[in-house]
């Protein structure tokens, strides 16, 4: 750590701006015909503020954030002294309890982070590639078990535990059945539910949007969509059974209009 010496002097402005040019005003411009000159090193600035006679004094830095407040201008937020020191501190003893979590010495920190977090994205990908077997398996048996309406082929179904996505894909494979309309819902988080309607579902008047509206309103929520493919909810999966039931009386009366 240096220990520069500071350096002030009252000039004139005239003369302090004839010797070291605007770059005085950096960081601001202070008032009066005399300005004091503040050099450290080989930053020169016009400064009124307080000032120490020599960098040591400050003691240590520790930069603790910086921020961009638009082009060419940036914050940053720094202790100085003990504060700085308290600041290291906090820091090294964020790190010894991480290193201990993940029971590797400090210094193998950043690889073991590396490391952990390479597999974790690998178990992501395999998580989703197994949703997505296991959402092609269920629609299988989705399609073995739907009942038959005016020709359409009709998927009720709770599919306990599963998030928005999980819905979102087995109603998606089963789209891909032209004669095929589903319903699905979850109690995940309250309320989820998803409806698609294949082509020939829609040309009988079947509306995915419309249904998972009304089917949302049951279970104290709301939703909409495409007629294909529709999402919505709510708060009560008491009333799954009934949103699901209602969904079917509407397939029932799309198809007895068409």
């Amino acid at each position: 750590m240096e220990n520069k010496r500071v350096f002030t002097e009252w000039l004139p402005r005239t003369e302090a701006e004839q010797i070291y040019g605007f770059g005085l005003y950096q960081g601001g411009v202070p008032p009066g015909e005399k300005i004091r000159v503040v050099k450290v090193g080989d930053d020169v600035e016009a400064c009124a503020g307080t000032h120490c006679t020599s960098t040591g004094i400050i003691g240590p830095i520790k930069i603790l954030k910086t921020e961009r407040i638009q082009d060419g201008v940036e914050r940053i937020e720094f202790a100085a002294g003990t504060a700085a020191v308290r600041a290291m501190q906090k820091i090294e003893s964020l790190l010894v309890d991480s290193a201990k979590t993940l029971s590797v010495p400090p210094e193998h920190l950043p690889g073991s982070v590396d490391r952990f977090f390479g597999e974790w994205k690998d178990l992501k990908k395999e998580n989703e590639r197994l949703k997505e077997e296991l959402a092609r398996s269920r629609v299988y048996r989705m399609l073995g078990d739907a009942s038959e309406v005016a020709g359409l082929k009709v998927v009720a179904e709770q599919v306990s535990g599963a998030d928005s996505l999980e819905l979102h894909k087995i109603a998606t494979e089963l789209l891909k059945n032209e004669n095929v309309v589903a319903l699905l819902a979850s109690d995940f988080e309250g309320v989820k539910i998803v409806a698609s309607a294949g082509e020939k579902a829609m040309k009988c008047g079947v509306n995915a949007g419309s249904l998972v509206r009304e089917m949302s309103k049951i279970v104290g929520g709301g939703g909409g969509g495409k007629p294909a493919l529709a999402m919505g909810g709510g708060t009560d999966p008491t009333r799954i059974q009934d949103a699901l039931s209602r969904g079917l009386e509407l397939i029932k009366v799309s198809c007895k209009q068409a």
